[in-house]
């Protein structure tokens, strides 16, 4: 079963993998997961081709590749409320970037954790816009940057919006018969209802949604995916 996954934070990648290696005694192994340095060290050095760069891209296309991709909307609104709480240095910088904390309050750690509960969508998407998409962390990083489909020949990529019918494929096509009897579980996937996060948006100004867009270009391009927020699905 040579498959490779590309995995991309908060595209339920979890769901997805799991699905794959409960195999209740049917499927022989798990895929393998390309790394989540791999492609972009092989954009990298893309013009410096070594053997070791050519070897890389050669395993991924012997293999079935496979990713899945995810509106740009709702993979920031399911940052928001399940990851940007646990890190630290990412309440510094929404504090420093929407609240205009100075150097010596942001030093208080006990401050910006009492912050934490108070941080409000548009604060955390104020601070996504303002930062290198480059230097982002990866569970709000545009998945462009780690899928990289302008280098990668894919096999299939996958929308979470139907990420059912997407595995089916997936499953059917890297374990044939031997695959039929996994099923992908949805369990926390899309919490929210579509309403909440249109209502969510609603409230964030222009200015910012812009600036969203500018960053996160590519994910709505070759996704197909509308930036009008009436049409997150």
């Amino acid at each position: 079963n040579n498959s490779k996954q590309v995995s991309i934070p908060k595209v339920a990648s979890t769901n997805l993998k799991k699905a794959l290696l409960e195999s209740k005694g049917l499927l022989p192994g798990p895929p393998d997961q390309v790394s989540e340095n791999t492609t972009n060290s092989l954009i990298a050095t893309c013009c410096h081709l070594t053997a070791e760069v050519a070897a890389a891209h050669y395993d991924l296309q012997r293999a079935y590749t496979f990713t899945f991709i995810r509106h740009p909307y709702t993979r920031l609104y399911a940052s928001y409320q399940e990851d940007m709480w646990q890190h630290y240095a990412v309440l510094v910088k929404i504090l420093r970037s929407a609240r205009g904390w100075s150097e010596a309050e942001l030093a208080d750690r006990g401050a910006v954790e009492g912050e934490a509960a108070s941080i409000t969508f548009t604060e955390f998407l104020t601070m996504v816009g303002s930062t290198d998409t480059d230097t982002e962390d990866k569970h709000w990083q545009p998945w462009f940057l780690e899928a990289q489909p302008c280098l990668i020949l894919y096999n299939y990529i996958g929308y979470i919006e139907d990420m059912e019918t997407g595995f089916q494929i997936v499953r059917d096509a890297v374990f044939g018969d031997q695959g039929r009897g996994v099923e992908l579980s949805t369990a926390g996937v899309n919490h929210w209802s579509r309403r909440e996060v249109v209502e969510a948006y609603r409230e964030v100004s222009q200015s910012v949604l812009d600036r969203i867009y500018q960053n996160f270009e590519d994910d709505f391009v070759i996704g197909g995916y509308s930036r009008d927020i009436e049409c997150i699905s």
